[in-house]
């Protein structure tokens, strides 16, 4: 029964990898988690901003763009939303050991943990916050946008349809012409 509690206290310690508003219980918690034995496990966690540098903006940051991604220009507002969808599918490679690839430095089971419970936090947090005017109205622009591609794309396919149902026609029109002038 012990060790359950201790587990539940290094679940709730990876949980609470946000400050709490008063320092003192802050610090009071970290002591309890540290008297359990977890304290390496809980201190070595590194934060959100630290681990994307260490681990992601080699790769995705302003000298490198690999699948036109660049981690430091996503928003970190979550309570906007803005780039909700990068944090969500970044956070889906980080935990499936995608991210980051074989040959670069591996972070740390501890770190991944860490890294995936803040920002799957963060990213819930902003899914519960009511959406102010700015991010309503950039993710309508986006909506838009989106459906004016999908439907110029549509009337591409359409175009190209329409091209070849108009040489069938002409095809069966030069059958039919021959075959009414050979009885």
């Amino acid at each position: 029964m012990f060790m359950i509690g201790k587990v539940v206290a290094l679940l709730f310690a990876f949980l609470t990898c946000v400050p709490l508003a008063d320092a003192a219980a802050d610090e009071a918690f970290f002591e309890s988690v540290a008297s359990m034995g977890f304290a390496s496990t809980v201190c070595d966690a590194e934060p959100f901003e630290a681990f994307l540098e260490k681990h992601c903006v080699r790769c995705h940051g302003p000298e490198k763009e690999k699948g036109d991604l660049r981690i430091d220009q996503l928003s970190r507002d979550f309570k906007a939303g803005a780039d909700s969808h990068h944090w969500a599918e970044a956070l889906e490679k980080v935990n499936s050991g995608e991210m980051p690839p074989d040959k670069e430095p591996q972070p740390t089971q501890a770190e991944i943990a860490a890294f995936v419970l803040n920002l799957d936090s963060l990213i819930k947090e902003g899914r519960s916050a009511p959406a102010s005017k700015e991010s309503v109205a950039a993710s309508t622009e986006d909506g838009l946008l989106q459906a004016v591609i999908e439907a110029e794309e549509a009337v591409k396919r359409a175009e190209e349809s329409l091209t070849k149902l108009r040489e069938s026609a002409a095809r069966l029109r030069e059958i039919l012409l021959q075959r009414s002038s050979n009885p």
